[in-house]
């Protein structure tokens, strides 16, 4: 029967599994934070659509309440002031730009680009 030296106990990693697994963590995240990174700026142009379309969506019922076409909404620039209580809101300001960036008027109706890149 071999006898063990007192004190010598073999609990715990050895520097050897600790790097390892160190290397391991630092290999996911080099993996992971570029994916992260691409998802928040997808998500970002996503808030924009949605608001676009709330605000594309208000020109629309707007114009179409309008019995003149000098009353109607035929441009981003007014949309803000002629809406009024019917803007979408809860928006900054740098949203607001955003979504009215993605907004066409033609013939008083408004169209939202969808696009994500």
């Amino acid at each position: 029967m071999l006898l063990q030296k007192p004190g010598k106990n073999k609990k715990g990693f050895t520097l050897i599994e600790l790097i390892v697994v160190v290397a391991i963590l630092a290999i996911l995240a080099v993996v992971a934070i570029p994916q992260f990174i691409g998802l928040q700026g997808r998500a970002t142009q996503g808030v924009d659509i949605g608001n676009a379309s709330a605000i594309g969506g208000a020109i629309n019922v707007f114009n179409a309440m309008q019995s003149t076409d000098a009353a109607k909404i035929s441009a981003t620039a007014t949309a803000k002031t002629k809406l009024g209580t019917f803007w979408p809101a809860g928006m900054t300001t740098a949203q607001e730009t955003a979504a009215l960036a993605r907004i066409t008027i033609a013939g008083f109706v408004a169209t939202v680009s969808t696009a994500i890149t």
